[in-house]
């Protein structure tokens, strides 16, 4: 591989690193930090940052249990130290709702 072709594939990575950050900063950006106080309604607002992202049910409840605080964290232990095998983002929902 010569130097040009080398450095178009060196911006090829970079460039799609980078988009894949702006991605995550956008999405940080969407969801609010946890409403302890309204949970239904911050379900709901994190679904709709989300709908477009391709994610699984264990990537979506990483991406909630970021957004807790530990008394919010406290409820869901069992879930956390044990979680499912499947349903994991319904189950962390479920709970934090009902709790």
């Amino acid at each position: 591989m010569t130097n040009t072709e080398n450095s178009g594939a060196e911006r090829q990575v970079s460039s799609h690193l980078s988009s894949q950050e702006v991605s995550g900063i956008s999405l940080s950006l969407r969801v609010p930090p946890f409403w302890r106080d309204q949970p239904l309604l911050w379900f709901c607002s994190f679904e709709a940052a989300t709908a477009d992202l391709k994610r699984s049910q264990a990537q979506l409840a990483q991406m909630v249990i970021a957004q807790l605080e530990k008394q919010d964290i406290q409820n869901i232990a069992d879930l956390i130290c044990s979680p499912p095998e499947a349903d994991y983002y319904n189950a962390i929902s479920e709970q934090i709702i009902v709790s």
